[in-house]
């Protein structure tokens, strides 16, 4: 039982490193906002399943347009083409943009955590 909650926990920490490599240098740096405009969506199958990721654009502060894909799937295109969106980005680096949704992260993260806290608790034998 524990080389389970071994991977477990090497599992769970590989995914809060990527989680933390991407939301890092957003919040060590200089934030701008931006409101996007949903142009298209990206289409992808995994396993059989059909996810649709927006597909936004929007002037970055220096004039430039940006173009990106939203990282967030959903198995219908929404919202539809022609929808403004929130977009945050590090002030250096437009091309890092994503759709403002603070509360999805914040959620990711406690789930994470709440994981990685339970299967210690339960290697350490806190927890039965």
């Amino acid at each position: 039982m524990d080389i389970l909650l071994w991977v477990g926990i090497a599992f769970l920490l590989a995914i809060l490193a990527y989680l933390l490599r991407e939301d890092v240098p957003l919040v060590m740096s200089r934030q701008l906002r931006a409101r996007g405009t949903v142009y298209d969506h990206c289409r992808r199958v995994d396993d059989g399943s059909e996810f649709f990721m927006a597909m936004v654009r929007f002037r970055a502060a220096d004039g430039r347009w940006i173009e990106f894909t939203d990282s967030l799937g959903l198995p219908k295109p929404k919202p539809p083409v022609g929808t403004q969106v929130d977009v945050v980005y590090p002030a250096d680096a437009p091309e890092k943009a994503r759709v403002k949704r603070l509360w999805l992260r914040w959620v990711i993260y406690a789930f994470l955590l709440f994981g990685l806290s339970v299967m210690i608790g339960r290697l350490m034998g806190w927890l039965r």
